[in-house]
């Protein structure tokens, strides 16, 4: 009989990169799936596709202050929870796999649990580390407090806890007390071996600076704004390809056009994740100036590991969490006062470095690929519903 699992993750599917990996690998190997998920405007409410059942909640997803952020947990926990138990009473799912933000949506699980199935909580963020650099308050304060709180019911309540890095288990199994043996950690790296990979850095005609992914004060672009503006001087066909939504996009559009760079910044608006990949194989530096902070230490961005797949080189604030996997020269990080403008300009007159950059980085990726992952979480799957069924 074929096994049966139910994702839930507050955010729009298949948009959600991870979750997306997760579900292709499961179909592959034989199981059914839901999905119960965040639903767009123009998104169906229910869709089937072979052995994959998507379930859209019409709840818009509105970025805003902490009353806004806690109104859609709160209602989409609701309405999780109650859709969650209609289908495990109906299916009876061998496995259940809650994706945060927020750490308390694991609790939606709660019958599917007294039932029998098992819970994985997969940690896509450190919640209580998020809000402390979002809203720039101190570890100290009480809602910090009471997300650490939460953050620790959570983690113990799940039967499995996964985690991004191998810095982040090691916080959790510290900080909420959870044994080592009950977290694993899966990167965020791309699903597939991509069809393509940098040869061409010839910079003379064309030099294209990307970001993609969410548009928001937290990843800092705005500095690379600014470095591009600073690196147009000495690079004058520069440009700056943005693709994404979110809150910041007026802003940033406002900022390029202050900095007089706005006919050399474009901004693409959301595309699917097939059609980013056709835009990325006519990148020549990704860069990511996500600032150095606690969360971003033990973080690993998707962003980043997609580039090098790619072979495009990557400008980088150096997070601690990255050493684990790259070794220095591989990426091309923004340390000891050298400025993004500074990187963009010596890869631009040096482009042997900007390849051998590349080149190294895409053998180092080698060890940490989705090939190597989806191995890893397979096993976590078979190891929870195997010991399920001698029960």
């Amino acid at each position: 009989m074929k096994k049966r699992i139910c994702y839930v993750v507050q955010e729009y599917y298949p948009k959600d990169a991870r979750v997306r990996k997760y579900v292709n690998l499961v179909l592959e190997n034989g199981y059914t799936v839901d999905v119960i998920c965040l639903k767009r405007e123009d998104d169906i409410p229910f869709e089937s596709d072979r052995g994959l059942k998507i379930h859209r909640i019409g709840l818009p997803k509105k970025r805003g202050g902490l009353l806004r952020y806690f109104l859609e947990y709160i209602i989409f926990f609701i309405l999780a929870s109650f859709l969650l138990t209609k289908l495990h009473i109906k299916k009876k799912f061998d496995a259940v796999h809650i994706n945060t933000l927020p750490d308390f949506l694991v609790f939606c699980a709660v019958i599917p649990k007294l039932l029998g199935a098992k819970i994985i909580l997969d940690m896509h963020e450190v919640t209580p580390e998020f809000y402390m650099m979002k809203y720039n308050i101190g570890s100290r304060n009480i809602m910090i407090r009471i997300l650490k709180f939460i953050e620790m019911l959570s983690a113990r309540y799940a039967d499995r806890l996964i985690v991004i890095t191998d810095k982040m288990k090691k916080l959790f199994a510290e900080r909420d007390r959870v044994k080592e043996n009950k977290i694993d950690f899966i990167l965020n790296v791309p699903e597939k071996t991509p069809d393509f990979v940098k040869d061409n850095f010839d910079f003379r005609n064309r030099f294209n600076i990307v970001y993609h992914g969410t548009i928001t004060k937290v990843y800092n672009i705005p500095a690379a704004l600014e470095a591009v503006a600073e690196a147009s001087k000495e690079i004058p066909h520069i440009k700056y390809h943005i693709f994404g939504e979110g809150e910041d996009v007026p802003i940033l559009k406002e900022r390029a056009e202050e900095l007089g760079i706005k006919d050399s910044v474009i901004f693409h608006g959301f595309l699917n994740h097939k059609e980013i990949l056709e835009e990325l194989k006519k990148m020549d530096v990704g860069i990511l100036p996500w600032p150095k902070s606690i969360l971003s230490d033990i973080s690993f961005s998707n962003k980043i590991a997609e580039y090098i797949s790619m072979g495009i080189p990557v400008i980088a604030s150096h997070m601690s969490s990255l050493d684990d996997y790259f070794s220095p020269g591989s990426i091309f990080y923004t340390e000891n006062g050298k400025k993004i403008s500074d990187i963009l300009s010596e890869l631009y007159s040096d482009p042997k470095k900007a390849e051998a950059g590349s080149k190294k980085a895409l053998m180092e990726y080698d060890k940490i690929t989705w090939d190597v992952m989806s191995r890893k979480y397979l096993g976590i799957l078979d190891s929870l519903i195997r010991r399920m069924e001698k029960k």
